[in-house]
């Protein structure tokens, strides 16, 4: 064997062994490590922002960095904001602009209520802010309805087994129960200082509550009779609306604050069982609307005006899936069921 050929295949043999030896170093990214092995360092280094040390993790652990944790944690807020703007229900608007919406129980997906059941539908109540950012309120209750006040931002809830719960100020915790048999239609004054609800003593018998926020003290306005519903305050809060059956014929009630009575306003002298005469004047059945002394509202089958005491009252439109301010002049938004649009003046 000549000279030059032992040279060459010593040279080979040192270059393959070192290849062989090097390899052997390398990670291989696509095996699976072994269960028993023990767990990847870690380097540590520091950030030139806030000299924190930042954990670095390599792309294969599969665990993630705190960076990458945060992002995370954005895009789940991100999409759940959307998914409550879509979903959700809305209740209400607080002071600062952000929005009071409330998103199914989840387990109602597994145990629906019964038909027949009582029991209405429970939502989860969060707060959505005009940044996207999202808080979950009273966590451990779930509400069937809301109301905000519009200026102090506190939050009644009625929950699923009739419980009526008043929040401080901003929807802020703790939430107290005011009663265990409220109705379905609290309502803040206009400072947010009193309460008016309706209490259910049995299905033929409600009461009329306004209950002082702070203090607690409560004054019950009408008791005994039936259909009491749809409290509702005059803006300057000097008096307060609601309906009642006490007479056999649902009507419009009146009481003058902070001790007047209860007066009939709307079809005195209706005989129940007589038929409906042409001056009948059906009850609100939702959404209250006040214009100085005249109030806009929604009986399920049109929408009517009429002023608090009484008189000048008038349907303006035929029945309505939403309606609403337009400005602040006498002005109304009217979507029809047939999805046209109007806008109306307010007499």
């Amino acid at each position: 064997m000549s000279r030059k050929t032992i040279i060459f295949t010593f040279f080979a043999f040192v270059m393959g062994t070192g290849w062989y030896l090097l390899s052997l170093q390398l990670p291989v990214r696509s095996r699976t490590p072994h269960r028993n092995s023990p767990p990847r360092r870690t380097q540590l280094a520091k950030t030139q922002t806030n000299k924190q040390p930042l954990r670095i993790i390599s792309k294969s652990s599969p665990t993630r960095s705190v960076r990458w944790r945060r992002v995370e944690i954005k895009r789940a807020l991100h999409k759940l904001s959307k998914h409550l703007k879509k979903q959700a229900v809305p209740f209400g608007v607080f002071p600062d602009g952000s929005r009071l919406l409330g998103l199914k129980d989840p387990k109602e997906h597994l145990h629906p209520p019964k038909q027949d059941s009582e029991q209405a539908s429970g939502y989860e109540l969060y707060r959505l802010q005009k940044s996207g950012t999202i808080t979950r309120l009273a966590p451990n209750l779930l509400a069937t309805n809301a109301k905000i006040a519009s200026q102090t931002g506190r939050v009644a809830l009625i929950t699923k087994h009739r419980q009526l719960y008043v929040s401080n100020k901003d929807g802020a915790p703790p939430y107290r129960m005011l009663t265990h048999k409220a109705g379905f239609h609290p309502t803040f004054d206009p400072k947010g200082e009193r309460l008016a609800y309706t209490k259910q003593h049995s299905m033929d018998a409600q009461s009329l509550v306004v209950q002082d926020v702070r203090s607690g003290q409560a004054r019950t306005i009408a008791q005994g009779a039936s259909g009491i519903s749809n409290p509702s305050f005059r803006p300057d809060g000097s008096e307060l609306i609601f309906s009642s059956n006490q007479t056999g014929i649902l009507s419009m009630w009146r009481v003058l604050l902070p001790g007047g009575a209860p007066t009939q306003v709307t079809n005195r002298g209706i005989q129940p069982g007589a038929g409906l005469p042409p001056h009948f004047i059906p009850a609100p059945a939702g959404k209250i609307l006040w214009f100085g002394a005249r109030i806009v509202y929604n009986t399920g089958d049109a929408i009517w005006t009429v002023r608090s005491d009484g008189t000048g009252a008038k349907a303006l439109a035929g029945a309505a899936k939403w309606f609403g301010r337009v400005g602040s002049g006498r002005k109304i938004k009217v979507i029809l069921l047939s999805g046209k649009a109007h806008i109306l003046n307010v007499p």
